[in-house]
């Protein structure tokens, strides 16, 4: 491997594998402009939406001292392929050396596309600990109005993250963050699974990558929404799984069955859930079912942290989820647990996943109450 402007050259598959030049994950990462922005003297565009702007002036304060010049854009709170390339194209006669993007993770969704349709860096300052996009080289885009898409764009230029604003963000964001890193722990073992069934080959790296992420967080001493420390652990294992995907060259170390039923389940409810949340609660739905070690301690941790407080009701309903189980094989082409597993059994470690599940709010409610 040779590293050269953050990038390595994999000789084994004849590819550049892109790395961010700066990630800085820390109390007041916005003021890191500056270094960020070392390499470009001319414009740069921003693309945020109007509440970030409003919540945050600080960051663009920060911004407009270490830029020359900068044009802003706002964002659709729905990123949709089409309505960005329209943008792109708005965007592309200003004439910008940089793309920046700052808020949650459909602005840094959008802004990754934007910034690889036109070819130019792009930094990231997510406001959300939400999932594990912060930086990968993938973007979550509706091709349609109804229909989203996993697109392919590229690694970002730098990361900077503010754990001051991230730990003030509302909590079941934070929730779907922590929900997205612990699914691994089920992608992983897909991983394994299709290597052994079908030879699938697995790239050891992205691998140890993203298992150190996911370790890092569940084994985190006293974790809580307020402990700083937690939430750059957080972060970084967030960051750490975007970079195993890029790695890898697809996001087999960061994706599983876990997230074919959260996708499902997207579907059949018109995209009305938040990723991580689902992802969460879906890893721990296979982790039952595989009988995995993991499981209980998954679904301690995640009941301390007050997770499952999170999860909309709408999942825990049998029928939805027979649905689920039905449309999830399908989604994409991938060798996972759900092509070996019967549904009934499935269905069967749903329902108790469930049941442990309405268990621990009702001993954590009688606790809280005594």
């Amino acid at each position: 491997m040779l590293l050269s402007h953050g990038k390595f050259f994999n000789h084994r598959e004849n590819r550049t594998i892109d790395f961010p030049r700066y990630i800085f994950v820390e109390d007041g990462a916005s003021s890191r402009f500056g270094e960020a922005l070392g390499g470009f003297a001319g414009n740069i565009a921003v693309l945020t939406q109007k509440e970030v702007l409003e919540k945050f002036p600080v960051i663009f304060d920060l911004l407009k001292q270490s830029a020359e010049s900068m044009v802003s854009y706002e964002l659709s709170s729905v990123p949709v392929a089409r309505r960005l390339m329209d943008l792109s194209l708005s965007v592309a006669r200003q004439h910008p050396e940089v793309v920046i993007g700052i808020g949650g993770g459909s602005v840094l969704d959008s802004a990754k596309y934007v910034s690889y349709l036109l070819n130019l860096p792009l930094i990231a300052v997510p406001t959300l600990a939400s999932n594990d996009g912060i930086c990968s080289p993938v973007a979550s885009l509706f091709l349609e109005e109804s229909q989203r898409s996993s697109i392919r764009t590229k690694m970002p230029y730098a990361v900077l993250a503010d754990t001051s604003i991230i730990i003030d963000s509302p909590p079941h964001f934070t929730m779907a963050g922590i929900g997205d890193i612990i699914s691994k722990l089920s992608s992983l073992e897909d991983w394994k699974l299709s290597n052994e069934k079908t030879g699938e080959e697995i790239d050891y790296f992205a691998w140890t990558l993203s298992k150190t992420a996911c370790q890092s967080v569940l084994h985190f001493r006293d974790p809580s929404l307020d402990n700083e420390e937690f939430i750059d652990t957080l972060l970084e294992s967030l960051i750490s799984s975007g970079i195993a995907i890029e790695y890898a060259g697809s996001s087999r170390p960061a994706s599983g069955s876990e997230h074919l039923l959260s996708h499902a389940a997207d579907r059949l409810l018109d995209y009305s859930g938040i990723h991580g949340i689902q992802t969460g609660f879906f890893t721990c739905v296979v982790l039952n079912a595989k009988g995995s070690r993991y499981y209980r301690e998954v679904l301690e941790f995640l009941d301390n942290l007050g997770f499952f407080r999170s999860l909309p009701r709408q999942l825990f309903d049998c029928d939805l989820f027979e649905r689920v189980v039905e449309l999830a094989p399908g989604i994409r082409k991938r060798y996972t647990f759900l092509d070996i597993i019967n549904a009934d059994d499935l269905k069967t470690a749903f329902d108790a996943t469930c049941s442990d599940i309405e268990n621990l709010r009702l001993t954590r409610s009688t606790a809280d109450q005594a």
